[in-house]
């Protein structure tokens, strides 16, 4: 049977095959649907991986910032220790001995 309908066929005829052809073309349609909704969920999917990966990244970014602000105070703090200061007097000495 062919997948249209032709002119010379009765009435009924006809009709059958066109049903049998709109059932066909909803199949299509409802497969092509589920293929849509599929990929859109794929799409959704790879998009929270990415946000959520986003989200890492920055909170990463966030401690390393932390870490250094953390470590300059740490320096300064060993800049203005008496021991450094001391250090700091003794190689000025040796300096001055040495010329």
């Amino acid at each position: 049977m062919s997948t249209k309908p032709t002119l010379d066929l009765p009435i009924e005829e006809k009709i059958i095959e066109i049903e049998k052809l709109a059932k066909r073309s909803f199949k299509v349609t409802i497969i092509a649907s589920f293929i849509a909704i599929f990929l859109l969920l794929l799409i959704l999917i790879s998009l929270l991986i990415e946000v959520g990966a986003t989200a890492g990244v920055i909170r990463d970014l966030r401690k390393v910032q932390s870490n250094v602000a953390t470590m300059g105070t740490e320096i300064d703090k060993i800049k203005s220790s008496p021991s450094i200061k001391l250090y700091e007097d003794a190689k000025g000495i040796v300096k001055r001995i040495v010329q």
